[in-house]
């Protein structure tokens, strides 16, 4: 059973968190902006994933996305959404994205594109330092005097922005 609709997502306004179904959530800042984000548990820990900002984003394409993410076949024990098959790191191998534009009949489309695209809105949307855009997209140009007094990886800042 679901419990938003769509008049209710429009002119719902008091800041909070609004339960739909499936984990999926509308969440009211106290500025009014809404976005949709996705509760779920991987491997045992509670995690939240953005699914965009309404009304970009509306009710249907929200559910729509949670229903598409609940049918992706899962690898047990993997913390991977889309673990490599063949790689011992478990991640997806580097060319992954470029074979599958390719065989979408894609192949002047490149990775690189995405990559140009999130780190153009991450600075035009977000506060987030450049040191953590680059992080998000595994750029580490820090030589190794830097990386030595630099430990951290700013994992929840990084989180942050994603959820942005």
């Amino acid at each position: 059973m679901r419990e938003l609709n769509p008049k209710q997502v429009e002119h719902l306004t008091e800041p909070g968190r609004y339960s739909d179904d499936d984990g999926l959530y509308l969440v009211i800042k106290a500025g009014g902006n809404k976005s949709w984000l996705l509760r779920y548990q991987l491997n045992g820990k509670r995690r939240d994933m953005g699914l965009g900002p309404y009304p970009a984003v509306k009710l249907k394409t929200a559910r729509q996305a949670v229903a598409l993410l609940q049918s992706i076949p899962r690898i047990a024990g993997s913390p991977y959404l889309f673990p490599g098959s063949g790689s011992k790191s478990g991640v997806m191998h580097i060319g992954a994205t470029f074979n599958l534009l390719c065989s979408m009949g894609l192949p002047d489309i490149t990775t690189h594109g995405f990559r140009a695209t999130f780190r153009t809105r991450a600075i035009e949307c977000t506060d987030y330092p450049r040191e953590v855009c680059k992080f998000v997209l595994a750029h580490d140009e820090r030589d190794q005097t830097k990386a030595a007094y630099s430990r951290s990886n700013l994992l929840e800042k990084r989180r942050d922005l994603m959820q942005a």
